[in-house]
């Protein structure tokens, strides 16, 4: 049986995370930037803010008589600014992981070395980050349909756990965005959080907010309202092709 987070906020790095009943389980708290930085490459046109802040996930402890309410920091993501990606520091393993940017940005100066650029090799890398657990299995959050989901490379068809998107209830019933991780995941649910708010900060906000190979001089007008849009037809092509192995969350 699958567990569901929903996001109270649909802002993925900035939210909690709380069961289908209500019962919060995770903070997302990152503090909010002042001032958008400025595009190296052309100094005079602002670029498009992007969460530089640092991120803090927290697991929320159930209430307990003698404690109270008490809570556990599990990870925390650095922004390393342009074109260094983000630094993921896990508490529980006391041990890094890097999310780099989709694109090296050094490539972006020499026009004549983007004309050699693989753009399969580029699509992989924009879609898709690879780590390792505790355990060396290797996990890969990947874009699937505009849809983040979370792959085994034990097993590429049963997912560990997926993103489902807010619905606003214009053509049908409307719905919180959602993390639902799946029982291959049950025993790593803390990792599996932070990993999503990385690759939602790294991959969704921030390498949409900075300046790309194609046009170093400007940066991709891409905002937070993007992550509520409805994706009816991106979710039912995921969903369809997923039908046989596991049941499609309630709407």
């Amino acid at each position: 049986m699958s567990m569901q987070l929903c996001l109270v906020n649909n802002n993925p790095i900035s939210t909690l995370l709380i069961t289908p009943d209500g019962d919060p389980l995770f903070s997302i708290e990152t503090a909010p930037t002042p001032y958008g930085d400025i595009s190296p490459y052309a100094p005079s046109v602002p670029r498009a803010k992007a969460p530089t802040s640092t991120t803090r996930i927290k697991r929320l402890e159930r209430y307990h008589m003698s404690t109270g309410h008490t809570e556990t920091e599990i990870g925390v993501i650095e922004y390393q600014g342009i074109g260094q990606g983000c630094l993921l520091q896990l508490s529980k393993d006391n041990r890094a992981l890097v999310i780099p940017p989709h694109y090296d940005i050094s490539r972006t100066i020499d026009s004549e070395e983007n004309t050699d650029i693989d753009a399969k090799e580029e699509e992989r890398i924009e879609n898709s980050w690879e780590f390792s657990t505790s355990d060396s299995e290797r996990l890969t959050w990947k874009m699937f349909a505009h849809t983040p989901v979370l792959l085994s490379s034990s097993n590429a068809i049963m997912p560990v756990a997926r993103y489902g998107r807010a619905k606003v209830g214009i053509v049908s019933r409307s719905r919180r965005a959602f993390l639902e991780i799946f029982p291959a995941g049950l025993a790593i649910i803390d990792l599996i959080v932070v990993t999503f708010v990385a690759f939602m900060k790294q991959r969704i906000l921030i390498d949409s907010a900075e300046p790309g190979p194609s046009n170093p001089s400007q940066a991709a007008h891409t905002s937070l309202s993007n992550l509520t849009a409805e994706t009816t037809q991106s979710e039912s092509v995921f969903e369809a092709t997923q039908a046989h192995t596991f049941s499609t969350p309630p709407r």
